[in-house]
This record gives structure tokens, sequence and C-alpha cells, in this order.
């Protein structure tokens, strides 16, 4: 199995190098795409120094910019799902996000996370909590799962919060890892899934690119033509 992921991230980086790499923009703060169920696609960034999530169009003009509430002496980590119609049901535009605060006397970390609409409005704040993840369970809805961590403790304790959510992501065939984006990355997690090795996060929806109710080589094949601009297999389209 090791030869097949060689194989198809080599196919991936020889075919690929025949395309034209165009640099359409530069950002000075990590961003990433997302696909908003009524809005279409679109390019976030965080900026930490400011305290904003910043979205922009796909031709890189700004579109919004959402202020978000850090208390003092804590520091933006991440922003997540950046989404229409997922934790909320009123078409408004809502995101996720943690920050955290370093106790430098006892030498640990504190973080919180929220999910908050574009004005502000906190819909959950969960303590301790440094990673989400959102899984589409297809015909039973959308679930998120939060990870709270007390690193004031040796060794520190993890909890697992579940909760079901109103809405659902946007279904973005290839996105193995539920970032927004499909990228090479994803390839090389469904082989990761394939091979028994439960990468954290996979998407299962977005991972069965050819919806057969299985996660196979053909779906990293597909992940690959996706990336490339190619037509996906027959039937899901």
């Amino acid at each position: 199995m090791k030869n097949v992921v060689n194989t198809l991230v080599f196919c991936f980086l020889v075919v690929s190098g025949y395309g034209q790499i165009t640099h359409e923009q530069t950002y000075d703060h990590s961003g990433t795409y997302t696909k908003l169920t009524n809005s279409g696609i679109k390019f976030f960034v965080m900026d930490v120094g400011l305290n904003q999530c910043r979205i922009y169009n796909p031709d890189h003009s700004l579109w919004k910019t959402i202020n978000i509430e850090v208390p003092a002496n804590h520091y933006l980590y991440d922003i997540k799902y950046v989404s229409e119609n997922l934790f909320a049901t009123d078409n408004s535009l809502c995101l996720a996000y943690t920050y955290y605060n370093y106790n430098v006397a006892e030498q640990y970390y504190t973080f919180t996370a929220r999910i908050i609409k574009e004005d502000g409005t906190e819909l959950i704040s969960i303590p301790g909590c440094q990673y989400l993840f959102v899984h589409n369970l297809a015909e039973e809805g959308s679930r998120l799962l939060a990870y709270s961590f007390d690193y004031s403790v040796f060794p520190y304790t993890v909890q697992t919060h579940a909760y079901d959510l109103p809405g659902s992501i946007v279904v973005l065939p290839g996105d193995s890892n539920c970032d927004g984006v499909v990228n090479l990355l994803d390839v090389v997690i469904t082989l990761n899934y394939v091979m028994g090795q439960s990468p954290v996060p996979f998407c299962f929806i977005n991972g069965d690119v050819n919806q057969d109710g299985i996660i196979n080589i053909l779906d990293a094949v597909t992940t690959v033509n996706i990336i490339l601009g190619e037509s996906l297999m027959p039937g899901t389209e």
C-alpha cells in the first residue's frame, strides 16, 4: 500500500507540473477557503493582532470583517467553520474560534472556544476547549465534537463534548480533512484512512467521492482528478 501512496503522490506532482501555476494574492495572515451555503466560495484570514476574521471574495476583494472578542491577556488561537446554516438556521454568517492564556507562574495554557454570529452574538462558549471538529453524518445530521483539556494538572485531563447542530456543512467532495479546500493533503488523509490509520479529523461524506458508501483507493484517485481540474467519476457530479 505504501507503494500505491507514493505512486499517487508522484503522479500528482508530475501531472500538475504541466499546468500553469499563477500567483493571485499574498496575505500577511494565515487563511483558507470555505464554501458558504448561500454566498458561495470565500477566503478568510485570521488576524491575531486585530482579533479579526476578514473574509474575501474569490477575486480577493474584501467581503466582510468580523471583529472577535478576546479577553485581555488572551490570544487568538484558531478560526474554523466560517459558515452559513451550520450553527444557525437563519442564514446568518457564523464562525467558531478559540483563544488561549498562558499562566507564566504555573506554566500551563488555558483554552476557550466560542461560536458566534457575525454580529458577535454568542451561540455557545466551551471552557477548556482547544480543538473543534464538525462531522456530517448524512441522514443523521451534523455533530460537533469539542475537546477540552485541563493542563493545570499532571497528567492533563481531556473531555470530549458532543453537540447536535441545527444545520450541516456544505458537502465538498474530496475534502477529507474538512478544512474547506481540496488539496494533496486530502489525498494523503484518504489513503491513511484506507490503510486503517484512523486520521483525525476525517469527513467520511467528503472522502467518499464516488458516493458508493465505502472509502477506497478509487476515492483517492478521484480526489487527485478534482485537484487537477478533471471531471469526477460518473454519478458524482
